[in-house]
């Protein structure tokens, strides 16, 4: 892939995280796209990954349990 280095003004206002941006010309025409590439941090969820114990506890405990195919439907008879 070709690299085109951009200037520090336009570096400075794109984005640092996760929301892509169309990048257009003066007239408005889009003329690509910047995505800003992710890093495992960023996919790290609020307070971290559960445990294998955590995860255990989850499907042990007792409760209603719902089939994907129950949700789906009752999702979709929502609207």
């Amino acid at each position: 892939m070709e690299k085109i280095p951009i200037s520090m003004d336009l570096q400075s206002i794109l984005p640092s995280r996760f929301a892509p941006v169309a990048i257009v010309d003066r007239e408005g025409h889009i003329i690509g796209t910047y995505v800003p590439r992710l890093t495992e941090e960023d996919m790290e969820p609020e307070g971290g990954w559960p445990t294998a114990e955590q995860l255990d506890a989850l499907i042990n405990s007792p409760g209603r349990r719902h089939k994907v195919a129950d949700v789906v439907a009752h999702l979709r008879s929502l609207g």
